[in-house]
C-alpha cells in the first residue's frame, strides 16, 4: 500500500517553500517523483535539513525515520504506518571527484514555486544537475528526464544553452547531445569546474581529507540513527482507524 506516502508527499510538496527545500530531480507533479527513482533529491542546508526532520517526525502518517549522515548530504528514510516508505537525499552541495559542482547560492536565488506548490530550481540549474549526475555517474539520462526536458520550448532551451556554454565552455548542438556520458564532455566539465575559486588544488585536497575522515568516522561509529514519530500522532492515527471500523460495524 502506498496511500500514506502519496498523502505525505502531496502535503510536503506544498510545505517545501516554507521549509526552504528545493526539489532537484522533479519532473512535474509530486506524484511523478514516486516513479522509477531511488530517492527524492533536494537541496538543503543544515537548517532546512533539521526543518525537514522536524516536519517528517511530526507528521501523523509517519511511523519513524532512519537518518544516515554523509559528506555534505543526509539520507532520510521515512517509514509510514501502512508499511510504505520514501527515501530522501538532502544535499548541501554536489561533490564529485572532490570537485564542488553546484553553485548553491545561485540555485537558491533563482529557485521558484511551480504550479504544484513545489520549490524548484530554475530550468538551467535543474538541467545542469541532471547532466552532471549523468556525466559523472557514466549513465545515460533516464527516459523520464529526457521526456520532461523535451517539453521545454525554444526560449527555455536557449537559456540552458547560454548557461552551460558560459560556465563550462561546452560545445554542443542540441541538448540531446548531453544525454549520454562522453569522456571528452566530462573532461570539459571538469576543466570548467577546476577554473572556479571553490576548486583550487588546496581546496580539493582539503575536501578529499574531509571525505576520507567522514567515511572513516561513519565506519567506526556506524553512523546511522532512528527517530520515532512524535508520540501524540500514532494514537490519533489509530484512533481514527478504530472509529472508522466501529462506524462500519454499526452500519
Amino acid at each position: 500500500m502506498n496511500i500514506n506516502r502519496n498523502s505525505f508527499l502531496e502535503a510536503f510538496a506544498q510545505s517545501s517553500p516554507a521549509l526552504n527545500l528545493i526539489f532537484l530531480n522533479h519532473t512535474g507533479a509530486p506524484a511523478k517523483l514516486l516513479a522509477n527513482i531511488s530517492a527524492i533529491e533536494m537541496l538543503a542546508d543544515k537548517k532546512s535539513t533539521q526543518a525537514f526532520l522536524d516536519y517528517a517526525k511530526a507528521h501523523p502518517l509517519t511511523k519513524g525515520l532512519t537518518v544516515t549522515p554523509q559528506y555534505r548530504k543526509t539520507n532520510v528514510l521515512v517509514e509510514f504506518w501502512d508499511g510504505s516508505e520514501l527515501n530522501f537525499r538532502l544535499m548541501r552541495n554536489m561533490v564529485r571527484k572532490t570537485l564542488l559542482c553546484l553553485q548553491v547560492d545561485e540555485i537558491k536565488k533563482s529557485a521558484s514555486i511551480n504550479e504544484y506548490g513545489m520549490l524548484v530550481p530554475s530550468i538551467e540549474h535543474q538541467f545542469e544537475y541532471m547532466i552532471l549526475k549523468s556525466q559523472f555517474g557514466k549513465d545515460n539520462l533516464p527516459d523520464r528526464y529526457v521526456n520532461f526536458f523535451a517539453t521545454y520550448d525554444a526560449a527555455s532551451r536557449a537559456v540552458i544553452f547560454k548557461y552551460l556554454q558560459t560556465r563550462y565552455d561546452l560545445v554542443f548542438n542540441t541538448l540531446e547531445d548531453l544525454y549520454s556520458p562522453k569522456p571528452n564532455m566530462l573532461l570539459t566539465i571538469m576543466i570548467g569546474l577546476r577554473s572556479e575559486r571553490e576548486n583550487t588544488l588546496i581546496r580539493m585536497f582539503i575536501r578529499s581529507v574531509a571525505i576520507a575522515f567522514h567515511k572513516f568516522l561513519g565506519w567506526l561509529t556506524h553512523k546511522e540513527f532512528h527517530i520515532a514519530a512524535s508520540p501524540q500522532h500514532a494514537p490519533e492515527f489509530h484512533t481514527k482507524e478504530k472509529k472508522r471500523s466501529a462506524g462500519q460495524a454499526m452500519l
